[in-house]
């Protein structure tokens, strides 16, 4: 028990390291880059610099990819630069803490922060070292970091889900697999998840009041959806991060009208949506908002300034994805862009003539998307509902706050009301919106949480303010931080129940595989073949996409792609003809997973001849391809 506390402590400390170095390099290369950007405070300075400096980070090892040279001594040598890019910033840190006297300003009591942060923290820590399960990371966002360590620069990966996408933050995964492992990568969204409880603090300071901040942060960590995002290997918290940073500093530049302000904006909105496509959401959002000010003002430089600022943040992932598939968007609005072998759910329900010209396709497409929102709003309205008590429908991930199903109906609409919440709470409708044209899945509304808290804590402390007499139990000084561990209960809670179910958590490689075999169906069958193949072998796994992270050699089939899953349920039912159809795609095993795929094997002479079982457990069976006994006799060779 002993040796495994040591190892357990040791492995936290190692993770907690190297985040510590990524996160103190960011941010003294953001303050290095704003040096000249007038902050209100300390705290406001870091979240706007340590944001930036994740976003430049992510964004020059990009580059790097694209130079071929992802290599760990390179990426120990940007850590380091950054780490050492600014003597002014460390010398000030110096002065502040050996030189300045303490500061008295009045607030909540330290003891209570050290226990609100604990209280969030140990559990969260603990969920984010368990070996990588969930869906999405190992479908597609560690398999892009895994590939791009591996081979050292990036590349179009076919044989998955989605080829290429918008990957800023999976830089940063990239930078943690070639330093630690897999579960270092963990870290990269829990610390996007804690910097934007940070800006929501800051920013409700500006706005609105300190109690404010710290329960809209409150509300932010209370969330389970937030807390299982950012303790795995998702891009969710990440670009929600770069959201609230971009919607941040456009409220400092409405104040101020400093360039500065606008340029950051346009920034961070552009990281956003080199993080992902939804991000593009408010990259029109804000240039909408600067143009109408610039018409109003006579002065278009605002405009120029926020456009080139999204250029050079944006641009050369974008540019990468137009020259790999010539789908600004891909794989998504394929029927306009082409590229219709990757064709999403959504473009084959739209149903537009591949030969039709592109305005009577774009025609098409916006009259399918108008019904759909007109279609939807309802499913919108009801969103806090089910993302509590009807999870089914989103898959059943991780629910929202509970708190939202209160606030929103009975201090949504006094929000709107005011100017400082309206402008909050229109941009997440909006956002909610164009939500509606997309996959309509839960954790694509996280960019515009951390809004609707803030938006709803300040409205509910106007109201205590306003009626302290009556509400006097709440109007203490003393009441907000217990008001804030209440709101902020659901998500500790979560992580707590999460870890308790995930069991005891692996240490050493053995119990890592252990773990894995144990929740993940078909994990043992591709352990064999990497045992006894390494890199060089071909499997198709049918129905199990999800897979992709854990082999080693190639692994094919899914629901769309050169490889999906149709070509092979075509001539499942005949054993030679199957054998002929995967021997095209140089395949030389095929797993099944069962249940689940409702597909079986065929059960005749020609399966067994040219199949070959060589590992079946619990979930699934494994089989060789025979060519020698399958084509004996034809001029075709081995696989």
């Amino acid at each position: 028990m002993i040796v495994y506390v040591l190892q357990t402590v040791i492995q936290v400390l190692g993770y907690l390291l190297i985040t510590l170095c990524l996160g103190a390099g960011a941010a003294v290369l953001g303050r290095r880059l704003t040096w000249r950007v007038a902050y209100a405070d300390s705290l406001e300075a870091l979240f706007f610099s340590t944001s930036l400096g994740l976003g430049v980070l992510a964004s020059l090892i990009f580059v790097l990819g694209l130079l071929r040279l992802l290599y760990a001594p390179v990426m120990l040598a940007l850590i380091v630069g950054a780490l050492f890019s600014s003597v002014k910033v460390w010398r000030r840190l110096y002065l502040r803490i050996a030189v300045e006297p303490s500061s008295s300003r009045s607030g909540p009591r330290l003891s209570w922060f050290v226990v609100i942060s604990v209280f969030v923290l140990v559990p969260s820590i603990v969920l984010a070292l368990y070996p990588p399960t969930e869906w999405d990371t190992t479908l597609y966002h560690l398999p892009y970091a895994k590939a791009f360590a591996q081979e050292h620069r990036l590349l179009f990966l076919p044989d998955i889900r989605f080829p290429v996408f918008p990957q800023l933050v999976e830089m940063l995964f990239v930078f943690k697999l070639l330093l630690v492992d897999d579960v270092a990568t963990h870290f990269v969204e829990l610390t996007a998840m804690l910097l934007t409880a940070l800006g929501l603090v800051t920013w409700g300071v500006r706005l609105f009041s300190l109690r404010s901040g710290l329960w809209a942060a409150a509300l932010w960590l209370g969330n389970p959806l937030v807390v299982w995002l950012g303790t795995s290997a998702y891009v969710d918290v990440g670009l929600t991060l770069f959201v609230t940073s971009a919607l941040y500093a456009w409220t400092r530049w409405s104040e101020s009208r400093d360039s500065k302000w606008i340029v950051l904006a346009g920034l961070f909105a552009g990281f956003a949506a080199a993080s992902k496509y939804t991000g593009l959401f408010f990259v029109g959002l804000l240039l909408a908002q600067a143009t109408i000010e610039a018409v109003r003002e006579r002065k278009m430089r605002s405009v120029l300034a926020f456009m080139l600022a999204v250029v050079v943040a944006c641009g050369p992932s974008y540019a990468w994805i137009v020259y790999l598939t010539g789908n600004p968007v891909f794989p998504f609005y394929s029927d306009l862009f082409g590229a219709r072998e990757w064709d999403t759910e959504l473009a084959q329900n739209r149903g537009v003539p591949p030969g039709r010209h592109l305005m009577g396709r774009v025609a098409s497409v916006m009259r399918f998307e108008t019904k759909r929102i007109f279609g939807g709003l309802d499913d919108l309205l009801l969103v806090p509902y089910r993302a509590v008590f009807d999870r089914e429908i989103f898959d059943l991930q991780p629910p929202l706050s509970p708190f939202y199903l209160v606030l929103l109906p009975v201090l949504g609409p006094l929000g709107l009301l005011r100017r400082k919440t309206r402008w909050l709470l229109i941009t997440s409708a909006c956002f909610g919106v164009f939500w509606l044209l997309s996959l309509q899945d839960l954790r694509l509304l996280l960019p515009v949480l951390p809004l609707l808290s803030l938006a709803l804590t300040s409205e509910f402390d106007r109201l205590i303010r306003r009626h302290g007499g009556r509400w006097r139990l709440l109007s203490g000084a003393g009441v907000a931080p217990y008001v804030a561990v209440a709101v902020i209960a659901p998500g500790p809670l979560y992580a707590a129940h999460n870890v308790h179910e995930k069991g005891r958590l692996p240490t050493t490689l053995e119990q890592r595989e252990s773990y894995l075999s144990q929740r993940v169906a078909g994990y043992d069958a591709l352990r064999w073949l990497n045992r006894h193949h390494g890199r060089d072998y071909c499997v198709y796994v049918l129905f199990g996409a999800e897979l992709a992270y854990y082999a080693e050699g190639r692994a094919l089939g899914d629901f769309q792609g050169p490889w999906r899953y149709q070509r092979v349920l075509d001539v499942v039912d005949d054993g030679r003809r199957l054998y002929l159809e995967l021997r095209r795609m140089g395949v030389g095993y095929l797993l099944v997973l069962q249940p689940g795929s409702a597909v079986n094997p065929p059960d005749d002479q020609n399966f067994h001849s040219c199949f070959k079982k060589v590992l079946a457990k619990q979930g699934f069976e494994l089989f060789r391809m025979e060519p020698t006994a399958c084509l004996a006799g034809t001029e075709n060779g081995p696989v």
